[in-house]
């Protein structure tokens, strides 16, 4: 039988495992000429994705409500690239870099960090809003 403490302390690890969001199965790094954007599955292989910076021409901020935000990364030709919870690993400085090289620039950027409707979605360039 658990120690009292023992027991508090196994019951805040369960409920710290249970409330994981499934942001939190993603990790992104940056360099200069790529990102990469790893999914960190449970009981599988990861999912590794090389993304050229170059190739995102288009860039969607979907506002998460409660959940995390993320930005949808397409190329010219609409195809999607990748999706990119702000709240995972590595997310908020994948933010800055996406501003810092005018892909999601500081107005929008703004916008995207006032909104407060689940589901809203801000495009960059705004041309491509849908």
């Amino acid at each position: 039988m658990l120690a009292p403490l023992g027991l508090i302390s196994a019951l805040r690890n369960s409920f710290r495992n249970q409330s994981r969001g499934w942001w939190e199965e993603f990790d992104v790094s940056l360099a200069d000429q790529e990102f990469v954007l790893t999914e960190n599955r449970r009981g599988k292989p990861p999912i590794v994705a090389r993304i050229p910076w170059n190739s995102v021409a288009i860039v969607c901020f979907v506002d998460g409500g409660q959940g995390s935000d993320c930005f949808y990364l397409l190329a010219a030709d609409n195809s999607k690239l990748a999706m990119v919870p702000a709240e995972a690993s590595g997310g908020l400085a994948f933010w800055e870099e996406l501003k810092a090289r005018n892909l999601f620039p500081a107005e929008i950027s703004g916008q995207a960090v006032r909104s407060t409707t689940q589901g809203a979605r801000l495009w960059w360039p705004p041309q491509h809003g849908r």
